[in-house]
């Protein structure tokens, strides 16, 4: 009797505990869906979230020089690398001069839509009660904030297919300037039709069509003629099931691959202009014998 008595507390104490788990978890979203929309209001984010463009930024980005022709002194360029993403292009550098660091990442899509979703994603991204970023005194781009606290001074805003954060470390430069001298090489960029300047895939060439378990396959994107005379301009990024398809090797604009398992699957291949950031996406069906 006793032991039935303690397994049915046992029951009520579970049970208490995921549906007041169930509510925090509730409660939480609902905070931060309420916190987004503070944050959305105090930015005049409604001015831009429902427009749409044809136009986007293609640049050579040059950021080296920016800095050393904008920022007093020798700062040594301490990190730069470009990756792809689900929706687009990162790019990062990382400037040093003695204690002091400058930091600047850039993101780069094919819409302006995508963009705004990862300015609303990474802003609203932090476990503080609020959404730690205002609006600036003057706009930079489409719409731009900063970190309250200056240390480290951030500055975040976007201009069409394009999402920029600035970060000064230990630094008395006014990180606003450099912002601004960033932002006026994006302006200088602005094309009407940015779809023009991503179709520099023309098709895909897999080898051999038919592909059986452990068998090696190739996949090589074909670059367009104006794309070709400057290959080493692009980088590849890929992304599949790793449990049906293994990377067995890659030779400049070849992938060798592996197939594991049998069945459908798919290998997402994306193209990357890593001059100005601009990238190319394919899906490449795949079935395995």
């Amino acid at each position: 009797m006793i032991s039935k008595f303690i397994s049915i507390i046992i029951i009520f104490a579970v049970c208490l505990f995921l549906n007041c788990s169930g509510q925090h978890k509730q409660i939480n979203m609902q905070h931060q869906d309420s916190s987004l929309e503070i944050f959305k209001q105090g930015i005049d984010f409604q001015r831009i979230e429902n427009q749409s463009s044809t136009k986007g930024v293609v640049s050579n980005w040059p950021i080296e020089e920016i800095i050393k022709e904008f920022v007093m002194g020798s700062w040594e360029l301490i990190a730069q690398d470009v990756g792809g993403l689900d929706e687009g292009c990162e790019a990062t550098w990382g400037f040093r001069k003695g204690e002091q660091t400058i930091v600047l990442e850039i993101f780069a899509a094919d819409n302006d839509a995508v963009i705004k979703d990862y300015f609303l994603d990474r802003t609203s991204a932090t476990s503080m009660m609020q959404i730690p970023y205002t609006k600036t005194e003057t706009l930079i781009g489409t719409i731009s904030v900063k970190s309250p606290e200056p240390k480290p001074q951030t500055y975040i805003w976007i201009y069409h297919n394009v999402y920029f954060h600035l970060e000064g470390y230990n630094t008395d430069i006014e990180m606003e300037y450099l912002a601004k001298e960033i932002q006026e090489i994006a302006e200088a960029g602005l094309v009407d039709d940015l779809s023009q300047h991503i179709n520099f895939v023309e098709k895909i060439s897999i080898a051999p069509e038919k592909i059986a378990i452990q068998d090696i396959f190739q996949i090589k994107p074909i670059l367009s003629e104006e794309a070709a005379e400057n290959s080493d301009d692009y980088i590849l990024d890929f992304q599949r099931d790793i449990e049906m398809i293994d990377i067995f090797r890659q030779e400049g604009d070849h992938i060798f691959f592996k197939a594991l398992k049998e069945g459908d699957t798919e290998i997402q291949l994306k193209v990357i202009n890593q001059i100005n950031l601009l990238s190319s996406s394919r899906k490449i069906s795949i079935t395995i014998d």
